[in-house]
């Protein structure tokens, strides 16, 4: 499958803070190795760029930004398992694990979407998220 432009929309929620953040982007589609890979930019800032590996069973996203001081990273949903990485702060180490609660992939001709629900555990704290990532072609 050659690239193709999207249009994507996003929203991401909060359950426990009732906060919930809504983004619009533009970006491309293409397949590799039989798995689809959605990337697009400036969700978080000008010069950050989000990719997203997926196929029905596991979505691997990865965030970079242009500026070296703010840091990247990935996060591997697939559903039941924990994933667990770190994050280094001035104040030490924290210990970041994501328990996927919900992997839903949906595409039609024109469009998709990728539903996550997940629960986040970083240091001491936890929160239930839900994302959607939806794309639609452009002409």
């Amino acid at each position: 499958m050659k690239k193709r432009h999207v249009n994507v929309s996003g929203l991401i929620y909060q359950t426990e803070n009732n906060e919930s953040a809504e983004f619009y982007s533009t970006g491309h589609l293409r397949t590799e190795n039989g798995k689809k890979i959605l990337s697009y930019s400036g969700v978080f800032d000008d010069d950050d760029v989000t990719e997203i590996e997926y196929d029905d069973k596991s979505v691997l996203m990865k965030i970079e930004s242009k500026d070296k001081e703010v840091p990247g990273g990935a996060i591997l949903f697939q559903e039941g398992k924990v994933y667990s990485s770190y994050h280094v702060t001035p104040a030490g180490i924290l210990n970041v694990e994501v328990l996927p609660t919900l992997i839903n992939v949906t595409e039609e001709e024109d469009s998709g979407k990728i539903e996550l629900s997940y629960i986040s555990y970083i240091g001491d704290m936890h929160s239930t998220n839900k994302m959607e990532i939806s794309y639609k072609y452009s002409n």
